[in-house]
């Protein structure tokens, strides 16, 4: 199996998008992701990704968070990952003037 953790989130969720009959749909993959050995998956957008769940405080687009990836009977691996928008050329949200 497949799973990761972060300090930033309660929970690191795996799911996977699929398109079935011109409907998109996400599932939650509860007993994790199984990768067979000598093969890759490549977690993407549309496809499978991690869900940061229960987020500490809010992430900002630019900034690094950590995160481990733990694989069955491997060693874990520590990685960094880059906050962007899932839409790269979306712009920052605006805050508003209720918050000030």
């Amino acid at each position: 199996g497949f799973g990761a953790s972060t300090p930033r989130a309660i929970r690191v969720s795996i799911h996977e998008t699929r398109m079935k009959e011109d409907v998109m749909s996400m599932q939650w993959l509860e007993s994790g992701l199984t990768i067979p050995a000598g093969e890759t998956v490549e977690l993407k957008p549309s496809s499978y990704h991690l869900m940061l769940e229960k987020l500490a405080e809010p992430l900002k687009a630019g900034e690094s968070i950590p995160l481990t990836l733990e694989f069955e009977g491997a060693e874990r691996m520590q990685v960094e990952l880059k906050v962007q928008f899932l839409d790269a050329d979306m712009k920052e949200p605006e805050t508003t003037h209720s918050e000030h």
